[in-house]
């Protein structure tokens, strides 16, 4: 029986599925925290659970843009319902379509790495916009979704597309017009939004990070249907994928401890 189990596990079990439910799991889980603890407070939930707080936040919201963990677990958070689904939506259909052709593996690897090179070009940006306000902090800034790293997963597409050497591999099957036009769309509305003042906040470099990123990784990784494989290249991406799941587990480690921390001194 529990050889059978572990069987169909291993047949059936998608990175994807996880993701998806990591995501969910912790939305729920913002949402009672800012619901019973915090009297609904979003800003002060989201801060305490692990949101990336941008440069020109005021006091005490400043002393956490500096925890690295939150250039991660920020990309399992959202601001809210709307958000949470258009991006399990975005997560559903490209996840599992780059699973696929890539693997559980390099999907969770990518999905990482992209959240992260997100949350770096957000803290760059955020950064050089306080310094242009003469260092003048205003309420908090925070950054949360996995939009950037669905963006990562656009990238690795336009990246495998365009910049990858296929001689060992097949042409994956994909409308890159589509996903040209799923970025700009994106970043057009995004850019609106900001500007017409709605209330509704779009990182866009989030978001463009994400994208580079994924970028570099589709030029560089080999999909599920290469041959000829360099075992140093199939040594490289195994250690990153070993790398991006312990970067993964210290992540949310550091935020369960700061949690927990915090708590004790509330």
């Amino acid at each position: 029986m529990s050889q059978n189990f572990w069987h169909w596990l291993k047949i059936n079990f998608k990175v994807t599925s996880l993701l998806l439910f990591i995501n969910v799991a912790i939305y729920l889980i913002t949402y009672l925290f800012s619901a019973f603890l915090f009297a609904g407070n979003d800003s002060v939930s989201l801060s305490l659970l692990g949101a990336q707080i941008l440069p020109g936040s005021q006091y005490p919201f400043s002393d956490f843009i500096f925890q690295p963990w939150r250039f991660i677990t920020s990309s399992f958070l959202h601001g809210g319902l709307i958000h949470l689904l258009f991006n399990m939506w975005a997560l559903n259909s490209l996840g599992f379509y780059i699973e696929k052709f890539y693997g559980g593996k390099k999907l969770f690897l990518i999905y990482i790495f992209t959240a992260i090179t997100s949350a770096i070009a957000s803290f760059v940006v955020a950064f050089i916009g306080l310094v242009q306000n003469n260092s003048m902090a205003e309420g908090v800034i925070a950054s949360v979704g996995a939009s950037g790293s669905i963006f990562g997963f656009v990238g690795v597409l336009l990246g495998n597309k365009y910049l990858k050497n296929k001689t060992y591999e097949s042409e994956l099957n994909l409308n890159a017009n589509s996903l040209w036009m799923f970025v700009g769309i994106n970043i057009f509305l995004g850019f609106s939004f900001n500007f017409m003042g709605t209330g509704i906040y779009v990182n866009n470099w989030a978001h463009l990070g994400g994208l580079l990123g994924g970028i570099i990784l589709g030029a560089i990784l080999n999909t599920v249907n290469s041959f000829d494989v360099s075992k140093f290249k199939k040594f490289l991406e195994i250690t990153f994928f070993y790398l991006a799941v312990i970067l993964f587990l210290l992540a949310f480690f550091a935020d369960i401890i700061f949690i927990i921390i915090n708590f004790i001194n509330f």
